[in-house]
């Protein structure tokens, strides 16, 4: 799995160089603004986009696995599974959409490879003395500190980024916009499962309403 993902991200980005390289043989004054921003990409804080890719797609993963688990006989939660796939599937989207963004603004692929760096597994560990009601809770408070770290990691990158290249700021606020959204779904999510952790037909019914 881990090799597969590496060899995707890999594809990616050579497809996302050549249409990157042949949109600036034809244009050029893009070619000039394609310069000028890969100053800003080559310094620590630029180089913090792939962060924030790496991020995206560790996140991913581990939705993906974890979302296994609940759709398994033990834990039997098909909501949550379901609605873990599709929050996987959307990370996955926007992890490889800022790796695009990073590559076609002028970014280099040895940082790329540098960066990736994801080693995903399932959240979900069974032990008799834990109560199995409360494994909602602890996902989505996960969901929510992960959410929440990339927020963080987005207004650093507009901070720095706004005052050298006006685009790749209005990319980034409107990433900081979905997951403000985001932020404040999953912790409506986090209060109602907390409020339910002690009645099982309560939760069952909240695992069906996602």
């Amino acid at each position: 799995m881990r090799i597969l993902f590496i060899n995707i991200c890999v594809a990616v980005v050579a497809l996302v160089t050549i249409r990157a390289q042949s949109s600036e043989a034809n244009d050029s004054s893009g070619e000039q603004q394609s310069n000028e921003v890969q100053h800003f990409l080559e310094t620590d804080e630029g180089k913090k986009m792939l962060n924030l890719m790496n991020k995206h797609l560790q996140d991913s993963l581990v939705y993906l696995y974890t979302s296994k688990q609940y759709d398994s006989q033990y834990w039997e939660r098909p909501g949550m599974a379901k609605y873990l796939k599709e929050l996987s599937d959307n990370q996955w989207e926007e992890g490889l959409d800022t790796l695009k963004k990073y590559m076609q603004r002028g970014g280099k692929i040895d940082d790329f490879r540098g960066k990736v760096n994801v080693n995903a597994k399932g959240q979900l560990h069974s032990s008799k003395r834990e109560n199995k009601y409360s494994k909602l809770q602890q996902t989505f408070n996960k969901i929510h500190r992960d959410s929440s770290n990339k927020f963080k990691l987005r207004n650093r990158l507009i901070s720095k980024t706004c005052t050298q290249d006006a685009e790749i700021c209005h990319y980034l606020e409107e990433g900081l916009t979905k997951e403000a959204e985001k932020m404040y779904e999953v912790k409506q999510h986090q209060i109602i499962a907390s409020g339910l952790i002690s009645t099982g037909v309560g939760l069952n019914l909240f695992d069906a309403s996602l």
